[in-house]
């Protein structure tokens, strides 16, 4: 991930923007006296809030991580030549769950 002064990305608004959509990468721009922010696409912002949601909560991670196992254990091709469901990799120790 890039960095930048604020008064950079100021004076290069319009071409920075420009970047960050087409390459798909956040920017973080750093400011005298303030905290740092990151500038990064609408899309990928959206993208990072279901994934946040996704995984917000136990059930959730249970939920999908069981879904993915699923799909590691199909294997199978859903029209020959056209479109394949690619195997998943999920080990038991991506993420541990503690049970509270």
């Amino acid at each position: 991930m890039d960095t930048v002064t604020y008064t950079e990305f100021r004076q290069k608004l319009a071409g920075y923007l420009n970047k960050i959509e087409a390459d798909r990468t956040p920017l973080i721009v750093t400011r005298q006296n303030a905290r740092s922010v990151v500038v990064m696409s609408l899309d990928d912002f959206k993208a990072y809030e279901a994934t946040f949601h996704l995984l917000s909560s136990k059930n959730n991670i249970v939920f999908h991580l069981a879904n993915l196992r699923s799909l590691n254990n199909l294997r199978t091709t859903l029209k020959p030549g056209i479109f394949s469901v690619a195997p998943f990799s999920i080990s038991s120790h991506v993420i541990s769950l503690n049970s509270s």
